[in-house]
């Protein structure tokens, strides 16, 4: 039996999912219709939560760095006081005791600046420390998600057209068309429903069928191995998520050939409009 906890200390809400038949944490026997959703929720948060870290930890390293040239702005500054002092001391003779106190002065900001380098450089140790912690969360958070995935029914196809219906939840398309790919979602398939797309080659996969949600609107997999998970969310809406890329237009003029020259049809050049992978 496999399965994957979400820790709270990692955003999660601590719950467990596993891939057996039980009422409380299992996948199955219908048990995917009531977690697999809230289970991808949890590895969103927790990634969320490690992105979170990762930003902190970036804000931290910046203040450090803030500090540190403060620092070095205030070692100038004494330096500088330091020098004031022994002019003064030189053209005041009789104002002995002015010098003397400028000097005492200047002592006071060297004395300054060297404590706020020290702190600067613990701000900067501890900066690191919290980035190393928050990429070791997002591993965590990853792997936990490739738990889930991992357990599919892997298809390699190179079909134009694949319809994807209520049995094929769970199952894994490895679409190795060089061409565009369509991958047409049912209405009829029951909610919680998964399906999960891989562009294994150079085409343009695109998504039909029903409302699909996904974040901008795109509805393309037009990266080189990028990986796509479709969810049945209402009864004609999927929702996709994952290496989803726009799609650019391009226009192209050509001109009709008659015998053995090229003339305008209709006295100008008609134009043709193709898809192609951004």
């Amino acid at each position: 039996m496999a399965s994957v906890t979400f820790p709270a200390g990692l955003g999660g809400d601590g719950s467990t999912v596993t891939d057996d038949d039980n009422a409380s944490t299992g996948l199955g026997n219908g048990g995917h219709r009531l977690r697999f959703v809230p289970a991808l929720a949890q590895t969103v948060v927790m990634a969320q939560t490690a992105k979170d870290r990762a930003a902190a930890a970036a804000s931290s390293a910046g203040a450090a760095s803030t500090s540190e040239t403060n620092a070095g702005n205030s070692a100038t500054a004494a330096a500088g006081s330091a020098s004031a002092a022994s002019t003064s001391e030189t053209n005041a003779g009789n104002s002995a005791s002015a010098a003397s106190t400028s000097e005492d002065n200047a002592a006071d900001s060297e004395t300054a600046a060297a404590a706020s380098a020290a702190t600067a450089g613990t701000r900067e140790s501890g900066a690191i420390a919290a980035a190393a912690s928050a990429e070791a969360d997002a591993d965590r958070a990853e792997a936990a998600a490739q738990g889930l995935l991992g357990r599919r029914t892997v298809v390699n196809t190179v079909a134009e057209n694949i319809d994807v219906a209520d049995v094929d939840s769970g199952t894994h398309y490895r679409c190795a068309r060089s061409t565009r790919q369509e991958i047409r979602l049912s209405e009829t398939a029951a909610l919680g429903a998964t399906v999960h797309v891989q562009a294994r080659g150079a085409g343009l996969v695109a998504f039909v069928g029903g409302l699909i949600r996904s974040r901008g609107g795109r509805r393309h997999v037009t990266e080189q191995d990028g990986q796509v998970t479709a969810t049945k969310t209402a009864q004609t809406e999927w929702s996709i998520a994952g290496d989803l890329g726009d799609v650019q237009t391009q226009q192209s003029e050509y001109q009709l050939a008659v015998g053995g020259t090229y003339q305008l049809a209709g006295g100008s050049t008609y134009q043709v409009t193709s898809v192609t992978a951004a």
